[in-house]
C-alpha cells in the first residue's frame, strides 16, 4: 500500500503518522498468540538461563528488563522475535507494510533491526524520553524508519507512546 499525499504530508511535517486498521485483525491476532508464547518463555531476570516454569531459555541476552524499585525485573524489550516467530517472520513481507516504507524511504531500504517491545497494563517499564532513527554513518540527514505495529491498544495504562510533532526536523 503506498501512503496517500496526506499521509505523506503528515509524516514529513510531523516526523510521523498512524496507520489505524493497517495490518488484518486476523494478523494481529496470530502476532499477539506469538508475542505471549514469547513472554511466557522468557527469563525471569538479565540473562537468566530459565524461564518462570523453570524450561530452558533460548538466547537469554536478547531479553531485556528494566529494574524495579522492589528489586524486581519487568521484562521491556525481547530482541530478534522473527527467530522466534514465523508469523512475525512472514509480516515483515506484508506488501501493504513493503509499501508503506517504500512510500516513505523509496525502494531501496535494508531492515537492520526487529524487536518487541512489552507493555503490559500495570506492569510496563518506563522508557526515558529519546529520539530514535539517526544512523552513526556521519550523514546528519540519514535516518531510518520505525515501524510499530501494536497488538493491543495502545494507552496510558500500558504505556503509550508519545511523539513531539516536528522533533525529528531539530536533530
Amino acid at each position: 500500500m503506498l501512503l496517500t499525499t496526506d499521509q505523506l504530508s503528515h509524516y514529513d511535517r510531523e516526523g510521523y503518522v498512524v496507520l489505524r486498521g493497517f495490518i488484518a485483525p486476523d494478523e494481529i491476532t496470530m502476532m499477539r498468540e506469538d508475542v505471549v508464547g514469547m513472554i511466557d518463555r522468557a527469563p525471569v531476570a538479565p540473562r537468566v538461563p530459565e524461564d518462570s516454569a523453570g524450561g530452558p531459555v533460548v538466547d537469554p541476552a536478547d531479553f531485556a528488563f528494566t529494574k524495579r524499585s522492589d528489586g524486581g525485573y519487568t521484562l521491556n524489550r525481547i530482541s530478534n522475535p522473527l527467530a522466534r516467530s514465523e508469523t512475525l517472520l512472514v509480516s515483515y513481507g506484508n506488501p501493504r507494510l513493503l509499501g508503506a516504507v517504500n512510500s516513505l524511504h523509496g525502494p531501496h531500504f535494508v531492515p537492520f533491526a526487529e524487536s518487541v517491545v512489552i507493555k503490559l497494563p500495570d506492569h510496563g517499564a518506563p522508557f526515558d524520553w529519546h529520539q530514535d532513527g539517526s544512523f552513526k554513518t556521519g550523514w546528519q540527514d540519514e535516518r531510518g524508519i520505525n515501524f510499530g505495529i501494536y497488538l493491543h491498544e495502545s494507552n496510558e495504562r500500558n504505556g503509550c507512546v508519545y511523539a513531539i510533532p516536528g522533533s525529528h526536523k531539530k536533530g
